[in-house]
């Protein structure tokens, strides 16, 4: 009797591999808000802090100014004005992220993967590359005017001014 090798069980080879690679992803790490498999770089910039956050597998973030779900590989980058020089701690940080409890001036991120926007005022679903520079999000009774020079690639090189802020 000859024997027969049966491969595949009758699945397509695309799904087969889109359920390796979710598979892989998913089983790879997961962060909730600033802890889990987790790293961020801490820059001090001329008026300013930058952490970049960078994440793989499931990241679920809850922060007011940028909540969502990713699952995949991102980096997000947020800007926050400076008030005090022991604020943060330079440098790297594994497996916990040290962000402000306020809201960032501006957040720069990209996601290779699936990313799910839940800001009410941005919900989205969207899969592949994901690119997407938000400045900060204001309350109606606000009035703010500031000068921000942000690369992503040069964190180090980042400039904040407030030049008017105003609060009803």
């Amino acid at each position: 009797m000859t024997g027969r090798h049966v491969t595949g069980v009758g699945i397509p080879s695309s799904i087969r591999a889109a359920l390796l690679l979710g598979a892989s992803l998913v089983s790879s790490g997961c962060a909730v808000d600033q802890m889990g498999a987790i790293a961020s770089s801490v820059h001090r910039a001329d008026g300013a802090w930058v952490v970049d956050v960078y994440s793989l597998g499931g990241y679920v973030r809850s922060r007011a100014d940028d909540p969502g779900l990713q699952l995949g590989f991102g980096r997000r980058s947020y800007v926050f004005d400076l008030r005090d020089d022991q604020e943060l701690t330079p440098g790297w940080h594994f497996f916990a992220v040290d962000l402000l409890d306020r809201p960032a001036v501006a957040t720069d991120s990209w996601t290779v993967g699936l990313e799910m926007g839940l800001a009410r005022d941005d919900l989205s679903a969207n899969a592949g590359l994901i690119a997407t520079t938000r400045m900060a999000r204001l309350d109606a009774s606000e009035s703010v005017a500031y000068a921000l020079s942000y690369r992503p690639s040069q964190p180090q090189a980042t400039r904040f001014a407030y030049l008017s802020y105003l609060a009803n």
